[in-house]
């Protein structure tokens, strides 16, 4: 279960950075605290949660500080990689 999470993220912020999907259905997919609260009876190794977590915040640093969204998307990549 923990390596096709780890895939669902890899695929989601692709499409985010290619611009395929809009942070809403990349949230409407797995970046919620609904979906980190529901997978908390399934003890993931934390750093999954950790890179569902930093996905919620996406749509605030679009908001708040939108040229440093590349970045963070990469960096939940690299971090996705580097669990799987």
């Amino acid at each position: 279960m923990e390596k096709a999470i780890l895939l669902l993220i890899l695929g989601i912020t692709t499409g985010l950075k290619k611009q395929i999907i809009t942070i809403d259905e990349g949230e409407k997919l797995i970046f919620s605290p609904f979906v980190i609260d529901l997978l908390s009876d399934y003890n993931l190794d934390p750093n999954i949660v950790d890179l569902i977590h930093q996905g919620t915040e996406l749509e605030d640093i679009l908001s708040i500080i939108p040229e440093t969204l590349t970045n963070k998307i990469e960096n939940i990549q690299v971090n996705t990689l580097s669990v799987l």
